[in-house]
């Protein structure tokens, strides 16, 4: 019955979901779909929180109506604001931060979106409570986790088995809350360098 109705939806271009707005994901059809878990990984400072801030500006410019969040557990509000208002203009996110740019249309741009940052959410409890309240208040699409290894679950010994667990976790937040969950991780500096061809995240090989 819903495997049919999947087929037979995109087929007839009623896929729920949003186009992800790279040309290479959109020729394979991959899309932003509800209840799917996207797990994004790359070295340290190879620009996972960059592409983040694209995905999530292509998302507002294409398709205005999107519901887009992000728990940032680096950067502040602040300091993702602005870098979402330099890929816009050009300009850098530190000139934008101190005023140095007038970037007024821009602001208004981004808060004529749907998109709430939260930069103060760590343990994994607190971050589903405060999905579920925003999705009760206005619908959630997209939501966005920089990164997972700071996220944290009480009651485990073990990084590994805390990792596991957190990532099960934002599986069944995405399925309950009808979402698109990714979540950005580090890969090891030691990973690839065998010749497996396999490239674990850091702290947790799942």
């Amino acid at each position: 019955g819903r495997y049919r109705k999947a087929v037979e939806d995109n087929r007839a271009g009623r896929t729920r979901g949003y186009k992800a707005h790279f040309s290479a994901l959109d020729r394979d059809y991959i899309a932003y779909r509800p209840g799917h878990l996207w797990a994004v990984g790359g070295w340290t400072s190879t620009g996972k929180t960059q592409w983040a801030i694209e995905a999530i500006i292509r998302l507002m410019q294409n398709d205005p109506e999107a519901k887009i969040a992000m728990v940032s557990t680096e950067m502040t509000e602040e300091q993702v604001v602005a870098r979402i208002i330099a890929n816009l203009c050009g300009e850098g996110s530190y000139r934008i931060l101190n005023g140095k740019v007038d970037a007024a249309r821009y602001e208004d741009w981004l808060c004529s979106r749907n998109l709430c940052v939260w930069d103060d959410l760590y343990e994994m409890g607190a971050i589903d409570s405060a999905l579920r309240r925003e999705k009760a208040k206005k619908g959630l699409d997209l939501v966005v986790i920089d990164f997972i290894q700071n996220v944290r679950k009480p009651g485990f010994s073990k990084q590994y088995e805390m990792m596991s667990e957190i990532a099960k976790e934002f599986q069944r937040m995405a399925k309950q809350l009808k979402c698109c969950i990714i979540v950005l991780s580090q890969i090891p500096n030691s990973a690839g360098k065998e010749d497996s061809g396999i490239l674990e995240f850091k702290g947790a090989g799942e």
